[in-house]
């Protein structure tokens, strides 16, 4: 018969053993937390139905897109020309300093599988854009290729369609590096990223 200090050694050295069971030892694993939230399912399928509304659109009322194009263009024509510059500036910074401010977080704070994941999902995102501008580009009707690109500013006779794969890739990078309330670096990337959009819609980039 073993003694009470027998047993808590072999509970110790042996903790798969019966002798773990009669001492009473009993583990509990905490869960693993949920990565995402079901939310996130509704926001892609609002995202999917806002593109599809957006390619609605630029179908069956390109008449309406072309004429607020045109006036946007006319009304920011001036305003366009002086943002060049800067925006060029901003389009540097969102593509190669935010992604490795990004992932420079997540390596301090031990993320790695987040962070292969973030490189993963901004590569899929870059390919699956430029996969839909190829394809728009080649099989989509010219009414949908035309209510889809935007009149270059400083040409005002010259459109170009206008899918940029790697705002894409920056947004995914964004979503899968994780919340804004635990990551300094994307709470600060999602207004730089909205400014952007803004400004390549003002000169029509």
């Amino acid at each position: 018969m073993s003694t009470p200090q027998t047993s808590a050694l072999k509970a110790i050295l042996f903790p798969s053993t019966s002798t773990s069971t009669s001492a009473g030892v009993h583990i509990v694993d905490i869960p693993e937390p949920r990565l995402h939230h079901p939310s996130n399912v509704l926001k892609m399928a609002a995202a999917a139905l806002g593109i599809g509304l957006v390619l609605l659109v630029a179908v069956y009322a390109h008449s309406t897109t072309i004429g607020v194009s045109e006036d946007f263009i006319r009304f920011t024509g001036p305003l366009a020309t002086f943002l060049t510059i800067p925006v060029n500036f901003l389009e540097g910074v969102l593509s190669i300093f935010v992604p490795l401010a990004v992932l420079i977080e997540l390596a301090f704070q031990r993320q790695a599988r987040q962070a292969v994941e973030s490189i993963g999902a901004a590569l899929v995102a870059f390919a699956v854009g430029w996969a839909v501008s190829w394809l728009i580009t080649s099989v989509g009707s010219a009414t949908l290729v035309a209510g889809l690109s935007v009149r270059v500013a400083v040409h005002p006779e010259a459109w170009r369609l206008s899918i940029p794969p790697y705002l894409s890739a920056i947004t995914a990078l964004l979503i899968v590096a994780g919340p804004s309330s635990r990551r300094a670096t994307v709470r600060w990337a999602w207004p730089l990223l909205i400014v952007t959009i803004f400004a390549l819609v003002i000169t029509s980039q």
